[in-house]
């Protein structure tokens, strides 16, 4: 496996195998990389000849009070799992070499990035959008892959790809949680034993919300209610938000349409940020 950290050495790499006329998969990730990656590598391989793991704690996608400095970094851990998974290389370049000081040029999305954790976040999505197009450009991959755990950001992606006609493919796998039913995400690793024992209730409170449809109660008003209720009991969760949304254009939605509609929240775990959603 190669681990490459320069632009010039990736795009060197990545003619090698546009040469040899081999379909290129890239998961873009920022990291820590939990066993939630094993099945979006898995995804990535079966769909394509050579598979690319990029690697950016990204400064574009953090606001200024936010976690940047502190996020976890794990890069010995994240090799041994790529390799152990057969990932053809890894580019993990420097924030600098992807964001040159006299970068001026942003891409901004403006609808679905409004929302959820839009409101909270307002910097973010314009992070996550310029930052896949410039990997796009520089790897030119046929297809990326992405862990349903975020879905505003896939539906993000998916008007950029869209809007910006890039020629690219975007492939999703479920979710994966940990044995706790907590789901897989590099924060976790901020989590002590009592928080974590904490966040496990975000789970339960979509499995709640979930359980009010599932009974025969329609009601989005009472989903969205009971979710809520169920995380407020948790001294230490802060809700942000708890809300069904499509999951194409995470807009709310006032009926619930089974496969289309999620129940999607965000959650602060003392300050430690954390997001979770449902399917019906």
């Amino acid at each position: 496996m190669d681990w490459i950290d320069s632009v010039e050495g990736m795009q060197t790499r990545i003619q090698r195998t546009k040469q040899e006329g081999g379909r290129l998969a890239l998961v873009p990730t920022s990291g820590v990389l939990s066993a939630g990656y094993g099945t979006v590598i898995e995804k990535a391989k079966a769909v394509a000849d050579e598979v690319v793991v990029s690697i950016l704690v990204d400064p574009l996608e953090f606001g200024p009070n936010e976690d940047y400095r502190q996020f976890p970094r794990e890069p010995d851990e994240d090799r041994r799992l790529c390799e152990a998974l057969g990932v053809d290389a890894v580019f993990a370049p420097s924030a600098e070499a992807i964001h040159p000081p006299t970068a001026s040029i942003f891409v901004q999305e403006t609808r679905l990035a409004e929302g959820l954790c839009g409101v909270s976040r307002p910097h973010h999505f314009r992070g996550v959008a310029t930052t896949f197009v410039k990997l796009i450009h520089l790897l030119t991959p046929s297809v990326v892959v992405y862990s349903e755990h975020e879905m505003q950001r896939i539906a993000v992606i998916r008007q950029l790809i869209d809007n910006l006609f890039l020629p690219v493919e975007i492939e999703t796998v479920p979710a994966v949680r940990e044995a706790d039913g907590l789901a897989a995400d590099a924060r976790n690793a901020y989590l002590d034993s009592t928080q974590r024992r904490d966040a496990v209730q975000i789970y339960a409170a979509l499995l709640a919300g979930k359980r009010i449809y599932s009974g025969g109660n329609p009601s989005v008003d009472r989903i969205e209610a009971e979710t809520i209720n169920v995380m407020r009991d948790t001294r230490r969760l802060h809700v942000l938000y708890a809300l069904v949304v499509d999951r194409f254009t995470m807009k709310e939605m006032r009926e619930i349409i089974p496969g289309r509609s999620i129940l999607k929240t965000g959650v602060l775990v003392d300050q430690i940020r954390l997001i979770d959603h449902i399917e019906f």
